[in-house]
């Protein structure tokens, strides 16, 4: 078992290792039991639920 998170096994702005991981990286995904993306926050340090508003 296993933990991926992209954004630290791969150096984001280096195109050449983008390049390279690019080719391993479709097949951690396809392989995987359970993939989590975290799509609504614009930037790392919103986290995985991006911005929280009180009610």
């Amino acid at each position: 078992q296993y933990l991926l998170v992209d954004s630290l096994c791969i150096i984001q702005d280096d195109l050449g290792d983008l390049k390279k991981e690019a080719a391993t990286i479709c097949d951690v995904y396809r392989n995987s039991y359970l993939t989590i993306m975290a799509l609504g926050a614009s930037g790392d340090n919103e986290g995985l639920f991006g911005k929280q508003y009180p009610s």
